[in-house]
């Protein structure tokens, strides 16, 4: 049986490069919603 350490998964996980993609989407995602309200007001 295997045994994991779930402490220190985070830590190798948690890349510049893997936080750099995350901020992104969460930047993309904000843009869209601020799109699909302002489309809604033309309606």
């Amino acid at each position: 049986m295997r045994i994991f350490d779930y402490r220190k998964t985070p830590e190798k996980l948690l890349t510049p490069e893997i936080v750099q993609m995350i901020a992104s989407i969460y930047e993309h995602k904000g843009k869209q919603e601020l799109f699909l309200e302002a489309n809604q007001d033309d309606y």
